[in-house]
């Protein structure tokens, strides 16, 4: 009975990374779930357009140094970071989306909103709205959020502007210039109609 260690096996789950080093293809693996910098894994075998002669001789330390491991980590640490933008883009968009919806229905439910003026929790879900087609890098914030909303680009402005100005639910921004964060403020507004919405029977 042999010690020998079985051969190591392909990660199935995670991310690879394949390039061909002389007659050799590399494959290295980074687990999905590991805050590792460097790969898992590391599968070297013969490239099926290699050279006969060079595969003879077997992996030699020239071949492992000839791996260019510093790129490798590059280029997966790019395109990891590369996916996390892009899935950050498209949960901030779903999320203003679904805001705009509900700003949407607090207008039908109340059209003429009369002297006392909409709600507090109506220019936090604004505000919000707006910050999110922000961090999902749209090109033009207040347009995608009138088109979400279905209103006009001048009602959906002052909607911003109050926000800002009288409810001190988004920061100040530079005029003529797409920025703004959530204030306290409002976040402890959205964070209190969701709490109390989750106790409605």
């Amino acid at each position: 009975m042999s010690n020998q260690p079985p051969p190591p096996r392909i990660a199935i789950k995670g991310h690879h990374h394949a390039i061909r080093v002389g007659s050799w293809s590399v494959l290295c693996t980074w687990d999905g779930r590991s805050k590792k910098v460097g790969p898992a894994q590391m599968v070297i075998i013969p490239h099926p357009e290699g050279d006969p002669e060079e595969i003879a001789k077997g992996i030699t330390p020239g071949v492992l140094r000839a791996i260019p491991l510093g790129e490798i980590i590059k280029s997966e640490r790019m395109t990891t970071q590369t996916a996390a933008a892009t899935l950050a883009k498209k949960e901030a968009r779903e999320s203003g989306a679904s805001a705009a919806s509900q700003i949407k229905r607090m207008v039908t439910d109340q059209p003429r909103p009369g002297r006392a003026g909409r709600p507090p929790i109506f220019y936090a879900t604004v505000a919000f709205a707006y910050t999110s087609a922000l961090i999902a890098k749209e090109d033009s914030p207040v347009a995608w959020l009138t088109q979400q909303i279905g209103a006009d680009r001048k009602t959906v402005e002052n909607w911003l502007r109050l926000a800002r100005e009288e409810h001190g639910m988004l920061t100040t921004a530079t005029h003529g210039v797409a920025e703004g964060i959530l204030t306290p403020k409002a976040e402890r507004a959205l964070m209190d109609a969701a709490k109390a919405a989750q106790n409605r029977p």
